[in-house]
């Protein structure tokens, strides 16, 4: 009987059921692997920037609220645009306040210190051609906020 089906439909009819079912079925497997954005969690006393090299964009690095890590960390050009930027942010991130922080905040918030002995002194230091990067609620010298875009 299901031979039966395939007599009642012309070949040329079949072969473009069966190109357009391909191509929806490669457009469904991209889209849902381009839309995935990854959550890279850093404990204390994790390999920061390992996590920052292994960002993609859309990705957010999360880092162990009132960890702290001392040095210059590179943030590599990714080739991100402004929609799907790399966030780098507090695991305590909802304890914050959307406005301004105070000293009470700071149990909520990692630690990034620069030592001064790299080439720029700051903590974080772009590559070339690199943006959007979102560097959020850190516990440093009026860093609340900082987008950083080419």
């Amino acid at each position: 009987m299901i031979s039966a089906f395939y007599v009642y439909f012309p070949s040329w009819l079949r072969i473009h059921f069966l190109v357009k079912t391909y191509v929806f079925l490669i457009v469904l497997i991209g889209s849902s692997q381009a839309a995935t954005a990854g959550t890279i969690v850093v404990p204390s006393g994790g390999d920061l920037q390992a996590a920052i090299n292994a960002a993609q964009c859309g990705d957010s690095v999360v880092l162990q609220a009132g960890a702290t890590w001392d040095g210059e960390f590179v943030l590599p050009n990714r080739n991100c645009t402004a929609s799907t930027p790399i966030r780098i942010g507090s695991s305590a991130q909802a304890s914050l306040p959307s406005g301004r922080v105070g000293p009470a905040d700071a149990t909520n918030m990692p630690r990034i210190r620069a030592l001064g002995t790299g080439i720029t002194g700051s903590a974080f230091t772009m590559a070339a051609n690199s943006g959007y990067w979102v560097v959020a609620t850190f516990i440093k010298k009026k860093l609340a906020l900082t987008t950083i875009v080419p």
